[in-house]
């Protein structure tokens, strides 16, 4: 996790874009759940903002800095060398509330390998809006779990997943 960090700043490629493949739809409420709709898996997210928009995605600690924490997360984690190097990235929408409706149990993993709090925070997804090409999905991890689209310049918490390889 790591804070401060904007999904796209004002003024770079992917602040307005419209990036139709990873849009997520999302209805329901903090006490009846939340189902969602489209692109449910974040595990191609990046791939997909990099074929849309590549010159802005060959500088992304400046034009996504969210997604260059996924992509440099192994390398910061001293994870070099391993099995666990790459392959992080930033979760969907559904995928990071699928985080928080089970986030004793991830906390209590974090919690076995010397892991950070998840906390009350609010967390960045790698789904931009269905409706405006501006905003993106966030899950706020307090007790009601809400899910709600902001500002992709707005500097919010990154929670990153690693997608695995069958082998």
């Amino acid at each position: 996790q790591r804070s401060t960090l904007k999904w796209a700043p004002e003024g770079t490629t992917g602040y307005n874009k419209n990036f139709t493949g990873i849009q997520a739809g999302y209805s329901g409420s903090t006490s009846s759940g939340y189902t969602f709709s489209g692109d449910i898996d974040g595990s191609d997210n990046w791939e997909y903002i990099c074929s849309i928009d590549p010159e802005g995605t060959k500088d992304p600690a400046n034009n996504y800095p969210a997604f260059n924490f996924a992509l440099t997360y192994g390398t910061q984690a001293g994870l070099t060398g391993t099995d666990y190097e790459n392959g992080w990235y930033v979760p969907s929408v559904a995928e990071l509330y699928d985080v928080y409706t089970n986030k004793e149990v991830v906390q209590t993993s974090l919690n076995a390998v010397g892991g950070f709090t998840l906390g009350t925070s609010l967390y960045w997804s790698s789904s931009q809006s269905a409706s405006t090409n501006y905003l993106a999905s966030q899950v706020y991890f307090y007790d009601d779990g809400y899910v709600f689209s902001s500002n992709k310049y707005a500097n919010y918490y990154v929670f990153v997943l690693q997608a695995f390889n069958a082998k």
